[in-house]
């Protein structure tokens, strides 16, 4: 979990909401099992939220972490 798992996710990316649940919806497709995947940085806390509320993310399956700079850093397990 403290490494990127996406090629489409740029390190220094920061995601709009709607970037965000097409990129989760790409990898869900792709992935067998459930597991911790980075989504990103993102603006504020409401971004991160959304896409999880948008891609069905239950409770616990949501990480982020406020990084020193404002932005975002999250992951979801799906």
């Amino acid at each position: 979990m403290n490494g990127r798992n996406s090629d489409e996710i740029a390190a220094d990316q920061v995601l709009s909401v709607t970037e965000g649940i097409e990129i989760q919806k790409r990898i869900a497709e792709s992935s067998p099992a459930k597991q911790w995947h980075w989504m990103g940085n993102y603006g504020d806390v409401y971004g991160p939220v959304q896409v999880a509320n948008g891609a069905g993310i239950s409770a616990g399956e949501m990480l982020v972490q406020i990084m020193g700079n404002g932005l975002v850093a999250s992951w979801m397990f799906y």
